[in-house]
């Protein structure tokens, strides 16, 4: 009897494990599945990112002529501005008088020209001393002009209209001759971004090419631009080259100053194979791993990354021998793992 007992439990045990082996087998033959795509192959520009500040196309630093003593400044920060107004002027008691000494002094040498050439008619006096008259007055002439001129130039008056974006001095302050009193901006409408740019991306820069920017006080709006103008030499202080890029036009309200973030797109451009960003796994700085099928198994594919454009990435490899790549389903494989393609 207990033989018995003892060769069924035996039996029991060995059934039990076949059943018991059985289902590991099938999770083995399990197939995951899997969602293809063909990889597409396209001629794109590397990008190039920076950040600048905004400013008017056409800003000036608006200055009086001569140097003195700031008498009125009529406008402040922000004020709109028309053709021909009136900005600020020095006080004028020591110019007007410089300028009434000049023309006494003309007023004295015309008389001595003219009394020299009634004595050389004459002959009273000689033909030197009548030229030397007539020499006198000229530099008189001269000097009374300069003296006008400095005083019509003792007031500062908008060149066009536009917008005062800066006033530099205060009333009463001793400014020298050229010396900025306002930075003002004309054609409020056109803006331009000046970027640096190291010399290995100013390289790739043609004059016109396009960019995307961003500007903080408007993230979720972008802007178009293309290239003005490119330095032709480095600032001395940054050593980057300055690129100055024009917007298209745009219908929000912009400032000089406002920062902004610019991607460039050159002109010359490379063949590059571009991926569904969900394909990629194992994404690591510029590297990364991608799956193709081949004989019902993924095959792991390391890639190296250019760089991201939109909802794809762009490789440096050509993967030249590769013609579809697994999307969804992607991030639970491993290489050798058996898949089953499903229909989209």
């Amino acid at each position: 009897m207990k033989k018995a007992l003892l060769i069924i439990g035996i039996v029991i045990i060995t059934l039990a494990g076949c059943h018991s082996k059985k289902p590991a087998e099938n999770r083995r033959e399990q197939k995951i599945p899997v969602r293809i795509t063909r990889i597409e192959r396209k001629s794109l520009s590397l990008p190039i990112s920076g950040t600048g500040i905004l400013s008017a196309m056409e800003e000036s630093k608006l200055s009086f002529k001569i140097g003195g003593i700031v008498d009125q400044l009529l406008v402040k920060e922000g004020d709109q501005v028309h053709r021909g107004q009136l900005l600020a002027s020095l006080k004028l008691d020591e110019i007007q008088a410089r300028a009434s000494q000049a023309r006494s002094g003309f007023e004295k040498a015309s008389r001595d020209y003219l009394r020299a050439r009634n004595l050389y008619a004459d002959s009273v006096a000689t033909l030197e001393q009548m030229q030397d008259a007539k020499t006198g007055m000229e530099v008189a002439k001269a000097q009374l002009e300069i003296a006008e001129f400095n005083l019509k130039h003792a007031k500062i008056v908008s060149p066009e209209n536009g917008k005062i974006l800066k006033r530099l001095v205060e009333r009463n302050e001793m400014i020298g001759a050229g010396y900025p009193v306002y930075l003002f901006g004309s054609g409020q409408k056109n803006w331009v971004l000046k970027v640096g740019l190291s010399d290995r991306d100013v390289v790739r820069c043609q004059p016109n090419d396009s960019a995307i920017v961003k500007v903080d006080v408007y993230p979720d709006q972008s802007f178009t631009a293309r290239i003005q103008e490119i330095a032709g030499a480095p600032d001395p202080m940054s050593g980057l080259y300055e690129v100055q890029l024009k917007l298209d036009p745009v219908n929000v309200s912009l400032m000089t100053g406002f920062v902004c973030r610019m991607v460039l797109y050159p002109s010359d451009r490379t063949i590059y194979t571009l991926i569904p960003m969900v394909s990629l796994v194992n994404g690591n700085d510029h590297s990364g791993e991608i799956f193709t099928v081949s004989d019902s198994q993924a095959a792991r594919i390391p890639v190296k990354i250019a760089f991201i454009n939109g909802e794809k990435v762009a490789l440096k490899d050509s993967l030249e021998n590769i013609d579809v790549i697994i999307t969804e389903g992607a991030s639970y494989l491993k290489n050798g793992s058996p898949v089953e393609i499903i229909s989209n």
